[in-house]
Protein backbone atom coordinates (compact mmCIF):
# COMPACT_ATOMS: atom_id res chain seq x y z
CA UNK A 1 0.00 0.00 0.00
CA UNK A 2 1.52 3.03 -0.91
CA UNK A 3 1.84 6.48 2.29
CA UNK A 4 -0.57 8.69 2.21
CA UNK A 5 0.54 12.18 1.87
CA UNK A 6 -1.23 15.00 3.30
CA UNK A 7 -1.11 18.09 1.59
CA UNK A 8 -0.31 21.34 3.97
CA UNK A 9 0.15 23.49 1.35
CA UNK A 10 -1.79 26.01 -1.31
CA UNK A 11 -1.23 26.31 -4.92
CA UNK A 12 -2.68 29.74 -4.85
CA UNK A 13 0.07 30.88 -6.68
CA UNK A 14 0.97 28.61 -9.28
CA UNK A 15 -2.86 28.98 -10.34
CA UNK A 16 -2.73 32.07 -10.24
CA UNK A 17 0.17 31.96 -12.73
CA UNK A 18 -1.30 29.45 -14.80
CA UNK A 19 -4.35 31.63 -15.25
CA UNK A 20 -2.85 34.56 -16.19
CA UNK A 21 -0.38 33.20 -18.39
CA UNK A 22 -3.05 31.34 -20.07
CA UNK A 23 -4.51 34.78 -20.50
CA UNK A 24 -1.62 36.59 -22.47
CA UNK A 25 -0.47 36.79 -25.69
CA UNK A 26 3.14 35.03 -24.94
CA UNK A 27 6.31 37.41 -26.77
CA UNK A 28 8.13 35.39 -29.25
CA UNK A 29 11.54 35.11 -28.37
CA UNK A 30 13.49 33.91 -31.76
CA UNK A 31 15.98 36.23 -31.38
CA UNK A 32 17.06 35.21 -27.60
CA UNK A 33 16.05 31.32 -28.77
CA UNK A 34 18.74 31.15 -31.55
CA UNK A 35 21.21 33.13 -29.04
CA UNK A 36 20.49 29.82 -26.35
CA UNK A 37 20.37 27.24 -28.94
CA UNK A 38 24.43 28.53 -30.46
CA UNK A 39 25.76 28.47 -27.00
CA UNK A 40 23.61 25.15 -26.16
CA UNK A 41 24.80 23.23 -29.14
CA UNK A 42 28.72 24.47 -28.81
CA UNK A 43 28.52 21.90 -26.04
CA UNK A 44 26.29 19.04 -27.41
CA UNK A 45 28.81 19.01 -30.29
CA UNK A 46 31.37 18.30 -28.07
CA UNK A 47 29.60 15.41 -26.08
CA UNK A 48 30.77 11.86 -26.33
CA UNK A 49 29.49 9.90 -29.23
CA UNK A 50 27.54 7.66 -26.91
CA UNK A 51 26.00 10.46 -24.63
CA UNK A 52 22.01 10.36 -25.82
CA UNK A 53 21.33 14.24 -24.82
CA UNK A 54 18.46 15.71 -26.71
CA UNK A 55 18.78 19.27 -27.81
CA UNK A 56 15.62 21.20 -28.82
CA UNK A 57 15.39 23.14 -31.82
CA UNK A 58 16.28 26.90 -31.47
CA UNK A 59 12.38 27.61 -31.56
CA UNK A 60 11.85 25.40 -28.72
CA UNK A 61 14.45 27.44 -26.72
CA UNK A 62 12.53 31.06 -28.04
CA UNK A 63 9.18 30.21 -26.95
CA UNK A 64 10.48 28.88 -23.59
CA UNK A 65 12.42 32.08 -23.08
CA UNK A 66 9.71 33.99 -24.52
CA UNK A 67 7.63 33.22 -21.59
CA UNK A 68 9.50 33.85 -19.08
CA UNK A 69 10.40 37.37 -20.86
CA UNK A 70 6.35 37.52 -20.75
CA UNK A 71 6.05 37.23 -17.02
CA UNK A 72 9.20 39.48 -16.58
CA UNK A 73 7.78 42.66 -18.45
CA UNK A 74 3.88 42.34 -16.85
CA UNK A 75 3.29 46.54 -15.77
CA UNK A 76 1.55 45.32 -12.53
CA UNK A 77 2.55 42.27 -10.62
CA UNK A 78 5.47 41.09 -12.73
CA UNK A 79 5.73 37.31 -12.76
CA UNK A 80 9.44 37.25 -11.51
CA UNK A 81 9.37 34.13 -10.18
CA UNK A 82 7.65 31.00 -12.37
CA UNK A 83 6.20 28.14 -9.83
CA UNK A 84 4.33 26.56 -12.77
CA UNK A 85 5.56 23.01 -13.96
CA UNK A 86 7.33 21.92 -16.88
CA UNK A 87 4.11 20.23 -17.52
CA UNK A 88 1.91 23.24 -17.36
CA UNK A 89 4.72 24.72 -19.33
CA UNK A 90 4.38 22.71 -22.03
CA UNK A 91 0.31 22.82 -22.04
CA UNK A 92 1.02 26.64 -22.23
CA UNK A 93 3.51 26.37 -25.68
CA UNK A 94 1.86 23.44 -26.92
CA UNK A 95 5.05 21.26 -26.94
CA UNK A 96 5.54 17.58 -24.97
CA UNK A 97 6.66 17.68 -21.53
CA UNK A 98 9.89 15.92 -22.22
CA UNK A 99 10.91 18.91 -24.78
CA UNK A 100 10.38 21.71 -22.75
CA UNK A 101 12.14 19.81 -19.51
CA UNK A 102 15.19 19.39 -21.88
CA UNK A 103 15.06 22.61 -23.04
CA UNK A 104 15.07 23.89 -19.44
CA UNK A 105 17.84 21.41 -18.65
CA UNK A 106 20.11 23.16 -21.12
CA UNK A 107 18.59 26.97 -19.54
CA UNK A 108 19.47 25.51 -16.07
CA UNK A 109 22.51 26.45 -14.19
CA UNK A 110 22.86 22.54 -12.95
CA UNK A 111 24.91 19.71 -14.65
CA UNK A 112 24.39 17.86 -17.99
CA UNK A 113 24.85 14.29 -16.79
CA UNK A 114 24.29 10.79 -18.96
CA UNK A 115 24.34 7.56 -16.85
CA UNK A 116 25.89 9.20 -13.74
CA UNK A 117 28.49 11.01 -15.80
CA UNK A 118 28.11 14.80 -15.65
CA UNK A 119 29.38 16.17 -19.61
CA UNK A 120 28.31 19.63 -19.61
CA UNK A 121 26.70 21.89 -17.99
CA UNK A 122 23.54 23.71 -18.85
CA UNK A 123 24.04 27.74 -19.87
CA UNK A 124 22.90 29.15 -16.41
CA UNK A 125 19.83 31.34 -18.26
CA UNK A 126 17.40 30.02 -15.56
CA UNK A 127 17.89 28.41 -12.02
CA UNK A 128 15.43 26.22 -10.55
CA UNK A 129 14.60 25.54 -7.01
CA UNK A 130 13.11 22.52 -5.85
CA UNK A 131 10.09 23.42 -3.47
CA UNK A 132 9.43 21.65 -0.53
CA UNK A 133 6.32 21.51 2.25
CA UNK A 134 5.81 19.26 5.50
CA UNK A 135 3.30 16.21 4.84
CA UNK A 136 2.60 13.27 6.93
CA UNK A 137 4.99 10.38 4.63
CA UNK A 138 5.23 7.31 6.58
CA UNK A 139 4.11 7.92 9.65
CA UNK A 140 5.80 10.82 10.27
CA UNK A 141 6.36 14.47 9.41
CA UNK A 142 8.99 15.20 7.32
CA UNK A 143 9.66 17.74 4.25
CA UNK A 144 8.41 16.56 0.58
CA UNK A 145 8.86 17.48 -3.02
CA UNK A 146 6.12 20.14 -3.81
CA UNK A 147 7.01 21.56 -6.83
CA UNK A 148 9.67 23.99 -8.62
CA UNK A 149 10.33 27.83 -8.61
CA UNK A 150 12.02 28.77 -11.69
CA UNK A 151 13.88 32.57 -11.54
CA UNK A 152 15.37 34.34 -14.22
CA UNK A 153 19.10 34.72 -13.43
CA UNK A 154 21.37 38.03 -14.41
CA UNK A 155 23.05 36.29 -17.27
CA UNK A 156 18.95 35.45 -18.20
CA UNK A 157 17.83 39.06 -17.67
CA UNK A 158 20.74 40.27 -19.71
CA UNK A 159 20.45 37.54 -23.01
CA UNK A 160 16.57 38.60 -22.57
CA UNK A 161 17.32 42.57 -22.97
CA UNK A 162 15.77 43.17 -19.19
CA UNK A 163 17.49 45.74 -16.90
CA UNK A 164 18.94 44.43 -13.69
CA UNK A 165 16.54 43.51 -10.32
CA UNK A 166 18.55 46.42 -8.81
CA UNK A 167 17.52 49.06 -11.46
CA UNK A 168 14.22 47.54 -11.24
CA UNK A 169 13.73 47.53 -7.10
CA UNK A 170 14.84 51.02 -7.19
CA UNK A 171 12.60 52.06 -9.41
CA UNK A 172 9.68 50.71 -7.56
CA UNK A 173 10.79 51.54 -3.85
CA UNK A 174 10.01 54.90 -5.97
CA UNK A 175 6.96 54.64 -7.05
CA UNK A 176 5.44 53.06 -3.36
CA UNK A 177 7.58 56.02 -1.38
CA UNK A 178 5.18 57.96 -4.56
CA UNK A 179 1.85 56.91 -3.57
CA UNK A 180 2.42 56.63 -0.33
CA UNK A 181 2.96 60.57 -0.12
CA UNK A 182 -0.03 60.82 -2.63
CA UNK A 183 -2.26 58.70 -0.19
CA UNK A 184 -1.12 60.76 2.88
CA UNK A 185 -1.70 63.88 1.06
CA UNK A 186 -5.10 63.71 -0.45
CA UNK A 187 -5.84 61.86 3.07
CA UNK A 188 -8.68 64.26 5.11
CA UNK A 189 -7.37 66.42 7.71
CA UNK A 190 -8.23 64.58 11.65
CA UNK A 191 -10.71 65.70 13.48
CA UNK A 192 -10.95 66.92 17.35
CA UNK A 193 -13.47 64.50 18.91
CA UNK A 194 -16.10 66.63 20.83
CA UNK A 195 -15.82 66.54 24.41
CA UNK A 196 -17.75 64.64 26.51
CA UNK A 197 -19.74 65.80 29.80
CA UNK A 198 -17.48 64.13 31.87
CA UNK A 199 -14.70 65.48 30.84
CA UNK A 200 -16.14 69.13 30.83
CA UNK A 201 -17.50 68.60 34.35
CA UNK A 202 -13.79 67.57 35.58
CA UNK A 203 -12.31 70.81 33.44
CA UNK A 204 -14.59 72.96 35.56
CA UNK A 205 -13.52 72.07 39.23
CA UNK A 206 -10.42 74.31 39.25
CA UNK A 207 -6.68 73.80 37.92
CA UNK A 208 -6.45 70.88 39.51
CA UNK A 209 -9.02 69.41 36.98
CA UNK A 210 -8.07 71.71 33.97
CA UNK A 211 -9.34 74.85 35.70
CA UNK A 212 -11.90 76.52 33.31
CA UNK A 213 -11.36 80.17 34.04
CA UNK A 214 -8.70 79.87 36.48
CA UNK A 215 -5.19 81.25 36.62
CA UNK A 216 -3.38 77.43 37.71
CA UNK A 217 -0.28 80.31 38.75
CA UNK A 218 -2.45 83.25 40.39
CA UNK A 219 -0.92 85.82 42.79
CA UNK A 220 -2.29 84.94 46.51
CA UNK A 221 -4.47 87.84 47.72
CA UNK A 222 -2.94 90.77 49.98
CA UNK A 223 -3.94 90.06 53.39
CA UNK A 224 -3.74 93.66 55.74
CA UNK A 225 -2.65 93.16 59.69
CA UNK A 226 -6.05 94.64 60.67
CA UNK A 227 -7.51 91.60 59.20
CA UNK A 228 -5.04 89.68 61.23
CA UNK A 229 -6.06 91.27 64.59
CA UNK A 230 -9.28 91.34 63.92
CA UNK A 231 -8.65 87.78 63.17
CA UNK A 232 -6.78 87.11 66.25
CA UNK A 233 -9.02 88.90 68.75
CA UNK A 234 -12.01 86.95 68.12
CA UNK A 235 -10.06 83.70 69.79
Amino acid sequence: MPPRIVRLWRDTTRVEQLARLRSLELQPGDDFGQQAWELAHEQWRNLPDHARIDLPSAHVFGRVLGLFRTGATLKSAKLLQLEISAEEIAELLGYSKTTVEAAMRWLDSGPIDYLGDQLARGLGVIHRGRRTAWAFLEGRMQRVYRTSKTVLTGIGRLLLGLADRYDERKAEKRAAKARLYASAKAAPPATVPAKTAEQIHVEGLGTDGGGQGAEPFAAPPDVGREWLRKIQSSF
